[in-house]
């Protein structure tokens, strides 16, 4: 840099350039030392330029430059100053001429190219100056990570430096003997007149998609401002064009020679993948006619573009290297820190970080990733605030395209509340979407490790490089990566994660939009006050007898608690969200939940059967990973929510009952849970009073099958399933998964699915059927037959279902959890072939739910057991349609007449019947009053 530049030399500049309005020159013969735009960074004798900028106004600050020494000052409008004055035209232009008089570069001697579009900008520039280093050229970068010189990194808080620093930094790479430098050129660079009287020798255009429209306004305009960079080509200089993108063909239109089109389809460069992983990329360059085969662990298909302009870009620069000699260092290259960066973890996750902010970036990436997954892509976005607002639900969508799960959080807020960032984002966006709202973005990326398992992809979108996230205009320290390290430090092995839902994620579910005023932590989903604990979300629910409603001021005594009430209700509260149908809200926070894991879900319905198959299964499943199951009967609307919120990040197997007594149940369980193996186990007659006779049975519990269950399985000895394909089991020779060869052992029973043999314990040889089924939906999960017998011989424990109670006087057979016709024949058929030599006795109940069919499936019962000299005795209203001799209209009725004590001593003793009978208290067992 020159000691001093004379005031005649900046007037012949300015006048050069068509700048100059108007000079007030206080000393002829001044002389200036230095240039400066920020008046806190004015020395004595320097020039300072007030421009006019986005967010204030230079020209308000000549004074304080005046005070700090400046010489001459250059502005767009007189502000009357004691010293000389130039008015001019343009003062950025202005600036970045006269930064070049003070900061020259000889772009002989220094090769420019410059690099821009919307994505891959850094990726681009940074492999193109990689490229050059490893074949021994002194090469430079500028860009958003900073710039290089040579192998030295130099930190920049801009993607391309302001219009003193350009010269600054291109003027030591000079002086430190850099030969190229690649720049990574924002559109904001070039509307700002930084690159100004630059001469490139290389211009790359990659793409060109919305961004930036909070400065830019319309994407012609964006597209205006990228074009100009191509206007200052040296004359020997050459352009690469992406002709693939459609604003790309517009700049090749318009451009006359010294021009290189790239394409995957067909142009002067093209390039075509061979092969593409997580790990790797491998592509087909073909240049000058030639084909040369390229490898680099550069995962995805725009790396592969990326890097294939900067091959062909390095190729016509240094055209007397060998091609071969360049490729062969393609494998020697890394991704720019924070541009599909992947993170290195000890449980070998693949965790990438990358600065995709763009809708076309975001869905770019996703769309990339999502072929290369083995399991699922996690996608974590967020959008700056006081930027481009229109892009933000783009940003969603685009992510929401390839991604089986979007979690949406923060970015750099800036001045906007985040929350206000997060449902411009979720604008549009349906409930049913896989996506998962939390403002914290440590939070967001912990609870993404937490959930993932090791095949899925967890893209981490939006900050990249960034090492810290801006509030209220004060920048916090906060880099992706350190997250990552400390959940890692913490939460290896996840016992101690405590993942919670955000207020606005509840709202979002139960609402479709934001409409809370604030955003607190929600640790627990609590529908009884009893078991509230701080934290908690109370759901009200309305039942026969009672109605949660009536607790909502206790629930929110904690002033950590939040509720939910119905809109028409009177009550009000700040922590209370208003909705429409608290326990349908239950069902969809229950199932936004599930859709956090990937757990392998198996769904059961059917008219019998259900809890047995649930427990062979949770026998088989849980030898092989954390599983978690129904509990007892808590198979409903409220159950299912209830077990679905037992998932953690551990849980590998889920097996949830899925009960009805309504059309329309299943359904809605099922688009609660999302089974992935949907089974049915039978169809009987049950629930009539609702579903009316067994083909309303049928039509129910199909929908099962409705939600997009991969795997299927279902009775195919049934003609009512005669047209639905998958996995039929049964009887019959035809069957996908035959069930033969059924013998009794000392200790339960002995059977073959097709040529595979199982032992089971069970008492009852109906149970073969449902071990049967636990054993088709094992396989189906993977599980091997030697793994499988491990698990199914083991004893189920199922109380008053099959319970076996022996004393001294009786062996009695307690199966009255419940009853339908199906079930008590099969009991039935059962009790009559257990120790035939002995007494039997039979205490049946009232087979509920039956609606106007209840009387003939009662007779029908009782017409199959008329032939029989066994003691029969029922019980309940319903059940005097059995026509036994011996009938009492309750337990309590039964207990107090005397028939208890006809029973014969070593009786083999059925008790079967519907639950709400409650043929238990008869058991000592379960009631100190009980006589068996």
């Amino acid at each position: 840099m020159p000691s001093n530049i004379k005031i005649n030399e900046v007037i012949a500049l300015l006048k050069l350039h068509d700048l100059l309005i108007s000079a007030s020159i206080v000393n002829a013969e001044q002389e200036f030392t230095g240039i400066a735009i920020d008046s806190r960074k004015v020395n004595k004798g320097d020039i300072f330029v007030c421009l006019t900028g986005y967010a204030t106004d230079g020209h308000l600050y000549a004074d304080s430059a005046v005070n700090n020494g400046a010489a001459l000052l250059i502005a767009e409008r007189s502000v009357n100053a004691d010293i000389s004055e130039f008015v001019v035209k343009n003062s950025r232009l202005a600036a970045a001429y006269l930064s070049r008089l003070f900061y020259p570069v000889d772009d002989d001697k220094m090769k420019i190219v410059g690099v821009t579009g919307t994505n891959g900008k850094s990726t681009t520039a940074y492999l193109g100056y990689q490229l050059a280093m490893k074949l021994g050229k002194n090469a430079g970068f500028i860009g958003t990570i900073g710039y290089f010189i040579k192998d030295m990194h130099y930190p920049t808080s801009l993607t391309t430096p302001d219009i003193i620093d350009i010269s600054k930094i291109l003027s030591q790479m000079q002086q430190s003997y850099v030969e190229i430098v690649f720049i990574e050129v924002s559109s904001h660079a070039l509307a700002m007149h930084r690159l100004a009287g630059l001469n490139f020798s290389a211009t790359l255009f990659l793409n060109l998609s919305q961004d930036h429209l909070d400065f830019h306004h319309t994407m012609d305009e964006y597209f205006a401002c990228k074009s100009q960079l191509f206007y200052q080509l040296k004359p020997d200089g050459f352009s690469l064009i992406n002709i693939d993108d459609d604003y790309g063909k517009k700049i090749w239109d318009n451009l006359s020679d010294n021009k290189y089109s790239i394409s995957y389809i067909d142009g002067d460069i093209i390039y075509s993948i061979n092969k593409l992983n997580i790990d790797i990329s491998e592509f087909t360059l073909t240049i000058h006619d030639a084909d040369y085969k390229v490898k680099s662990s550069l995962s995805s298909e725009f790396n592969v573009q990326n890097l294939s302009f900067a091959l062909a870009c390095i190729m016509q620069i240094y055209s007397e290297i060998k091609v071969e000699e360049i490729i062969n260092k393609t494998m020697e290259l890394k991704a720019v820190p924070g541009r599909l960066e992947k993170v290195i973890n000890p449980e070998n996750k693949n965790i990438i970080i990358d600065y995709a902010h763009t809708p076309e970036a975001i869905e770019k990436a996703c769309h990339s990733f999502a072929k290369l997954k083995n399991g699922r892509l996690i996608t974590i976005l967020g959008a700056g605030g006081n930027r481009d607002k229109s892009k933000r639900p783009l940003m969603l969508q685009a992510g929401l395209k390839y991604s089986d799960l979007v979690i949406v959080t923060t970015d750099n807020p800036r001045n906007e509340e985040p929350v206000a960032i997060i449902k411009d984002i979720i604008e549009g966006t349906a409930i049913q979407t896989a996506i998962w709202l939390k403002e914290d973005r440590k939070s967001a990326i912990m609870d993404a490790l937490y959930i993932s398992q090791p095949n899925d992809i967890i893209l981490i979108a939006g900050k990249g490089h960034e090492t810290y996230q801006e509030i209220k205009g004060i920048r916090y320290p906060f880099d992706d990566r350190e997250v990552i390290r400390e959940y890692y430090r913490k939460y290896l092995y996840k016992k101690n994660y405590q993942l919670y839902f955000d207020e606005i994620m509840i709202d979002f579910v139960c609402n479709n939009s934001i409409t809370c005023s604030s955003n607190n932590q929600v640790n627990n989903i609590i529908t009884d006050t009893r078991k509230l604990r701080s934290d908690s979300l109370f759901i009200p629910l309305k039942g026969s007898n009672f109605d949660g409603h009536a607790y909502l001021s206790t629930a929110l005594e904690d002033t950590s608690n939040l509720a939910l009430c119905t809109q028409d209700h009177e009550f009000e509260h700040p922590r209370v969200i208003k909705v429409t149908d608290p326990l349908a809200c239950y069902g969809k926070i229950a199932r936004s939940y599930r859709q956090l894991f990937s757990v392998k879900l198996i769904g059961i319905t059917g008219s019998t059967g259900k809890t047995s198959v649930k427990e062979y299964l949770y026998n088989l499943l849980s030898e092989h990973g954390s599983t978690i199951k129904t509990h007892s009967n808590e198979n409903n609307y409220i159950g299912v929510p209830k077990t679905l919120l037992k998932l953690n990040g551990d849980t590998k197997y889920g097996i949830i009952e899925l009960g009805t007594n309504h059309f329309g149940e299943i359904t809605w369980l099922t688009q609660v849970s999302f089974p992935e193996i949907a089974i049915i186990t039978n169809i009987g007659a049950s629930h009539l009073e609702f579903l009316e006779n067994e083909a309303g049975v049928f039509r129910e519990k199909i929908t099962i099958f409705s939600e997009g269950a991969n795997i299927k399985i279902f009775p195919g000895d049934d003609p009512k399933f005669i047209e639905q394909t998958g996995e039929d089991f049964g009887y019959l020779p035809e069957r996908k998964y035959r069930i033969h060869g059924i013998y009794q052992t000392k200790s339960g029973y002995s059977f073959k699915i097709n040529d595979h043999k199982f032992l089971i314990a069970a008492k009852a040889e109906f149970q073969v059927t449902n071990a049967a089924i636990a054993i088709i939906a094992a396989m189906s999960l993977g599980l091997t037959p030697e793994l499988i017998r491990q698990g199914i011989s083991k004893d189920l424990h199922l109380p008053l279902r099959m319970e076996i109670i022996e004393n001294e006087k009786h062996y009695i057979i307690a199966d009255c959890y419940n009853a339908n016709p199906q079930s008590m024949q099969a009991a039935l058929n059962h009790w009559m072939m257990v120790q035939p030599e002995k007494p039997h006795v039979a205490i049946l109940g009232s087979m509920l739910e039956l609606g106007e069919n209840s009387i003939f499936l009662h007779s029908e019962i009782g017409e199959f057991l008329k032939d029989n000299n066994h003691l029969m005795i029922s019980v309940g209203e319903d059940a005097i349609n059995y026509k036994f001799k011996y009938h009492y209209d309750s337990v309590e009725s039964l207990k107090m007449s005397n028939i208890i004590d006809k029973i014969p001593n070593q009786s083999v003793i059925l008790l079967k019947g519907s639950h709400s009978i409650h043929l238990e208290k008869l058991l000592k067992k379960y009631n100190p009053a009980g006589v068996l």
